[in-house]
């Protein structure tokens, strides 16, 4: 018989809502874990609280301004407080694997720090599921405090090294971030993709809306700079005026939010928080404008989400997407920041519904084939045992 692991996953505002790539592939990951093993959280939140999530405890820990825009200046100052206290816990818990699955490969050395302070014995494996920091060509230099300088300066090649050099073992969830792991230097580096709960997304589940306009078009996420919502808003509004056209969105904060919230238009819709199957079955085709792949899952969860809904997506061509997404089989893609390209994909594709639908009904094929949670939590927990000490 296997002895069961004790495992810490290190997350950040393990709570509702589910609306962080991060936490929601971490809560995925734990559902399989745990049915053969001890499983508990630790992380930084906008208060400190502990409770309990379907049998595994999760201790959260207050950072400062965690739920504002000035949140990722204030980056150190709540890992820094999550050291002394979730080294308290592991020392009481003594767990024999510390996975951290924060956001970016810098955040590693605080999990060591977090290690070292429990005096543990555990083997630490991070997993690496954004791409770190390359300076772009700031259009909007208001953003430079608030979202460019804090990756500039904690989540660059140089502290991406720093902070994979205190891991046991690597964890990269695309082959792109596989090749970007090893191109620093290390060599134990284990490619186990991100994936998506099937059963969840699928294309029966009940659409938010209904419309009357002959073609859908959908946004979920973040209003962040970096997600480029900013970008479709501009490409798509011409074409409302003189298109059989609608835009539904479900979006949360972020540097552009002032632009979505002011919107004010017969053939938009806006969302809070929502059931994310319920926006993708509402639409024809979902847009992932994104502007660079760092701060975001290497392959984004909405991308995921709705291919496994029968929804294709048209996104951003930037790194790792091609490993999911095949050109007019399982998806679309258009030059990044390419306003202008972003909308002429838009008017090619919104004119063959055949396509879309076959497209979707490849990628959702696609998806359950290879990359369903239940199958990769799987390869996670084989990893696991194999250097559990």
């Amino acid at each position: 018989m296997v002895t069961p692991m004790k495992i810490c996953i290190l997350v950040n505002d393990f709570k509702k809502p589910w609306a962080e790539a991060g936490k929601n592939n971490a809560r995925a990951i734990s559902r399989e874990l745990a049915k053969r093993n001890e499983i508990f959280f630790i992380g930084c939140s906008d208060e400190t609280v502990s409770f309990d999530f379907e049998g595994s405890q999760v201790y959260l820990f207050k950072s400062w301004f965690y739920n504002t825009v000035p949140a990722r200046i204030f980056f150190i100052q709540g890992y820094t407080n999550l050291v002394f206290k979730a080294g308290k816990i592991i020392k009481k818990e003594k767990p024999d694997i510390i996975l951290s699955w924060f956001e970016t490969a810098s955040t590693c050395f605080f999990s060591f720090l977090v290690k070292l302070f429990a005096r543990s014995k555990a083997k630490l494996i991070h997993a690496v599921w954004t791409d770190w920091y390359c300076l772009p060509k700031l259009r909007r230099p208001s953003h430079f405090l608030t979202e460019h300088l804090p990756h500039f300066i904690l989540n660059n090649r140089l502290t991406s090294r720093t902070g994979l050099y205190f891991a046991d073992e690597i964890i990269a969830t695309s082959r792109y971030l596989a090749d970007r792991v090893e191109s620093l230097g290390f060599s134990k580096i284990h490619f186990i993709p991100g994936g998506v709960d099937t059963k969840i997304f699928n294309p029966c589940f009940s659409p938010i809306i209904a419309t009357c306009e002959k073609t859908v078009i959908g946004y979920v996420g973040h209003l962040s700079h970096t997600k480029g919502v900013s970008l479709l808003i501009e490409a798509i509004l011409p074409m409302l005026e003189k298109e059989d056209l609608r835009l539904i969105m479900a979006v949360t904060d972020g540097e552009e939010e002032k632009i979505v919230r002011k919107l004010d238009h017969p053939r938009i819709t806006v969302f809070n928080i929502i059931e994310p199957p319920a926006i993708y079955n509402a639409c024809d085709l979902v847009i992932i404008p994104r502007r660079f792949s760092y701060g975001t899952a290497s392959y984004p969860n909405v991308a995921l989400e709705a291919m496994s809904c029968e929804v294709p997506v048209l996104c951003s061509d930037l790194p790792a997407m091609n490993e999911i997404v095949f050109e007019n089989r399982t998806g679309f893609f258009f030059e990044p920041n390419d306003m202008n390209a972003l909308r002429k994909r838009i008017k090619e594709l919104i004119k063959d519904k055949k396509l879309l639908r076959q497209v979707g009904k490849n990628a959702r094929k696609m998806v359950k084939k290879n990359l369903d949670w239940k199958d990769i939590s799987l390869k996670i927990e084989e990893l696991l045992k194999k250097i559990s000490p």
